[in-house]
């Protein structure tokens, strides 16, 4: 519980990144993001795995083994296509806010025609190569936006799963069948 609550919230708190944020402070949610999928990971295998019976034991890990590697396969596809279409959400929104004829926009093409004359361009050459940095950085503004939008859909799916979490009571691990318990006895014995 504590380790999907640490989870839940460290994801919460990736969907503040922005393009200036100092790695240190990504690599430091993400080393207690991990700590905390690794609490809520381990508590979730042993008190499914305990529930099995030893018999079943290779089967259900096996089980477990594929249910995780296609649940990941389905939230990668999820999480590209989210991304992918928020992407392009915010850009428009971003694109449609730009005006030229504003007094910076005015003083960015005054700037650009002046650094394209010192590099002999013509005036044509650097109004292109300055909408090119204006389309590249609305790229990488609406890209991090997207990436946190990402998290915090995921920061929804866990704060789903603690709330699924609360209503989970404590099992007893299943009971051995009798047959098995038998022939297990007469193994260990020879």
């Amino acid at each position: 519980m504590i380790g999907l609550a640490l989870v839940t919230v460290t994801t919460y708190m990736m969907s503040d990144f922005t393009e200036m944020t100092p790695f240190y402070v990504m690599s430091l949610l993400m080393v207690f993001r991990g700590i905390g999928m690794g609490l809520s990971m381990i508590t979730a295998t042993t008190a499914g795995m305990a529930t099995v019976p030893l018999s079943l034991i290779s089967k259900a890990s096996a089980l477990r083994n594929v249910i995780l590697q296609i649940a990941a396969s389905l939230g990668i596809a999820m999480f590209t296509t989210l991304m992918q279409h928020r992407q392009v959400f915010h850009y428009a929104n971003m694109a449609a806010l730009i005006n030229l004829n504003t007094a910076d926009g005015i003083a960015l093409q005054k700037w650009s025609a002046g650094l394209g004359a010192g590099m002999g361009w013509l005036s044509g050459t650097s109004q292109i190569a300055s909408l090119a940095l204006i389309a590249k950085k609305l790229a990488m503004f609406s890209m991090v936006e997207a990436i946190d939008d990402c998290f915090i859909v995921a920061a929804a799916i866990c704060l789903m799963a603690v709330f699924f979490s609360l209503f989970l009571k404590g099992r007893n691990p299943v009971q051995e069948i009798p047959e098995i318990q038998a022939n297990q006895r007469l193994l260990s014995e020879n």
